[in-house]
């Protein structure tokens, strides 16, 4: 399913389980938690970054894999081919 959304927050993060179990779409895009995610086999970022556009995460949930992430904010445009296009912004 593509999507092109723009002026928000997105978590862009790597899928461990995916690499392991060697599927192609590594990474998920993350528009709003409760709608789940979009598969990305990669992605594209262009614009300037800062400490108010990108913040980076990660945690260890009870012994799983680790979880790494970093939110940005700006427009993302994913589309059929599973390749995410974003462009940072300013949030303020």
């Amino acid at each position: 399913m593509a999507i092109k959304i723009k002026d928000k927050w997105f978590r862009i993060a790597g899928h461990s389980k995916a690499v392991k179990d060697k599927l192609p779409e590594l990474w998920r895009c993350f528009v709003d938690q409760e709608q789940g995610y979009h598969p990305m086999i990669l992605w594209t970022m262009s614009g300037a970054s800062d400490a108010s556009n990108v913040v980076p995460g990660s945690s260890d949930v009870d012994g799983e894999d680790p979880r790494l992430w970093f939110s940005v904010y700006g427009d993302v445009e994913i589309g059929e081919d599973k390749i995410g296009h974003f462009t940072l912004k300013n949030p303020a």
